[in-house]
Parts: C-alpha cells; structure tokens; sequence
C-alpha cells in the first residue's frame, strides 16, 4: 500500500513539474531571432552561409544582394546554446558564433537584446548595428625615424589574405595603413624592413587591445618608429666604509651573464647595452658585503631605470652605501 502511494505522488509531482514548466517556459526561456542580411557590394557573387548548433543543422544558404536568412530558437535548459555560421563570398571565408550568450547575442555584444542582426559588409560584420565598439578600425603606422642619409627604409607589409606591397620611406616619410579586425579576432599584419645592411621582420599587430602581444599600453593606433634605439649605462659605486671588505657584485640578464667583480670604496663596475625589440630587457644583480647582502633588479624599464624610479634618465646610477642603495641619488634599498 505503502508503495502504490509513493509512486502515485511521485506521478503526480512529476505530472505538475511538467505542467509549470510549459507554463513558465515562456518567461524563462526567451524566444531569439537570429538574422543574417547581405549588405555585400552588388555582384554575382552571393553570400554563402551555413549554421549550426551542436544539435542543430540549418543546411546551407545562398543569398543575394538585400536577402537574410533567418532562425528562431530557444535557449537550452542550462543557458548553453551556441550557434555558429561559416560563410563564403569568393575568395573571403570565414566562421564564428552567432549566437553564444543569451543576453548579449555574444559575449562583448554591444547591448542586451533578444534579436541578433548580422549584417553582412565587404570588410565587416555588424551586429544589431554596432561596428565601432566590437570591430574597431585599427591605424598602423610605420616612421622613418633614422639618421638622415641616402639609405631610405624598404618594408613589405602584409597579411594572410592581404598583401600591402614594398614601400620606401625616406627620412620623416611614413607608410600608414588601417583595417577591420577579422570577427574571431584574429587579424595579423607582419612588416620586413630593410635598411642596408640591416634587415629585420616581425608582426606589427597580432593583437587588437595592445596591437602586439605584451604591447605596451591599450590603443588602437599602432605607431611604430624605427630609429636608433638609445644606449643605457649601468654603474654601481662602492661608497661603502674603507674597509678590506670589498663589494662583491654579480649581474644578469635573462641572456647574458656578466661575471663577479669585487669593487673597493671609491670604484665602479660599469655596463652599457640596449634594450631588446620588446622593451623587455631586465638586468638584475647579487650584492654580498659580509655578512650583508641583497638582490635586485638595476634595470626594468627603460624610461625611469626600473619601475617607479626617480628621474627619466638613461644612465641607472647605483650608489652602495652604509644603509642601502641610491638609484640617481634617491633611496632604494636596505641592506
């Protein structure tokens, strides 16, 4: 008896679970219209698309000048449903999500909404009509900045599918170009350069918020010089009590290691170098005045020595003394 009465309740829950699903499934789970129009120059050429989800496949579409195809859906119990789309217009392709987050239409879509309008343009994709705040237009600019001579600056710029041509720039000249970002946010420009007999190539954007990785500040203007890049001297004084204990001093860089020097009150220990490419260059050093000693970076920035310090300066000025260490005459270090 006992258990006839708990499968019945059992039916029953179940029964109305299912019911107050139907019932709410409208307020809960939003209805979305995904739509995709074909703004692309007037051609023969029609825009090719194919969607799918993982569980849903929409075949594939041709549309003309001025048609869309559309699809409604739902989203999935667990807020998961991601559509995607590849498309083709000879010889473009290219896929991405259309559909991914349910608030936004993707994640950093410009505002909530429950409509997805993609429109198709010859250099970009827009969604709900917003180009500027998701696929910026990004400015890179090459200066000649080098000692004036009769050697102008060769350089070939390009991309996977977009290739910029030889330029070349004599002293003050630049060579600017600007771009969309591809939708999946993968867009690279790499540059050669030649200035005889130097030669020289990397990537001038590969990344959309610093336009290189690890570059230096947030923009969305790349401006590159080439130039004579500055020479940075390192120099540490032993300003220490005239004693027979001399300062013992040992310095790196991720690259080179500079030896053990033992400096007496009144000498120094000097080294020049250049910054590599990245502006990455770190230079560290050991110090051991017995029974002291201490470690730190004398140089990780080019602009101020290391982070924070004192004065824009080129020459990283180390005094030892009895209490700690001076960079450019301000205090630094404790022993």
């Amino acid at each position: 008896m006992s258990h006839l009465l708990f499968k019945t309740i059992f039916i029953f829950l179940l029964l109305s679970f299912h019911l107050s699903f139907h019932q709410t499934e409208a307020s809960i789970f939003h209805h979305f219209l995904v739509a995709i129009f074909n703004n692309l120059p007037n051609n023969d050429v029609p825009l090719t698309v194919h969607c799918q989800s993982r569980d849903d496949d929409l075949g594939y579409h041709n549309l003309t000048v001025g048609q869309s195809f559309n699809f409604t859906f739902r989203e999935n119990i667990f807020w998961r449903t991601v559509f995607y789309c590849h498309f083709w217009w000879h010889p473009k392709e290219t896929s991405f999500d259309v559909f991914n987050k349910g608030q936004r239409c993707i994640k950093h879509g410009p505002y909530y909404s429950h409509n997805c309008i993609w429109v198709a343009f010859s250099d970009v994709f827009t969604l709900n009509g917003t180009e500027a705040s998701i696929f910026h237009r990004f400015l890179v600019a090459i200066f000649n900045n080098l000692p004036n001579n009769d050697i102008p600056l060769t350089l070939h710029c390009q991309s996977d599918d977009k290739d910029l041509g030889y330029h070349n720039l004599t002293v003050g000249q630049s060579f600017n170009f600007t771009f969309h970002e591809d939708i999946i946010w993968k867009t690279v420009f790499y540059c050669r350069f030649w200035w005889h007999p130097k030669e020289i190539e990397f990537d001038v954007f590969n990344n959309g918020q610093r336009c290189i990785k690890h570059g230096p500040i947030y923009s969305h203007d790349c401006i590159w010089e080439a130039g004579i890049r500055p020479k940075f001297l390192v120099s540490i004084f032993s300003s220490l009590p005239n004693n027979n204990v001399p300062l013992t001093v040992h310095c790196q860089s991720r690259d080179d290691d500079l030896g053990f020097h033992n400096i007496t009150v009144g000498q120094s220990y000097n080294f020049t170098f250049y910054e590599n490419f990245f502006w990455r260059t770190v230079f560290f050093c050991h110090f051991w005045w017995h029974p002291k000693e201490i470690s730190f970076d004398v140089f990780n920035k080019g602009q101020k020595c290391i982070k924070k310090g004192p004065v824009y300066s080129h020459d990283c000025i180390w005094i030892a003394e009895l209490d700690g260490f001076t960079l450019n005459g301000v205090k630094e270090h404790d022993w």
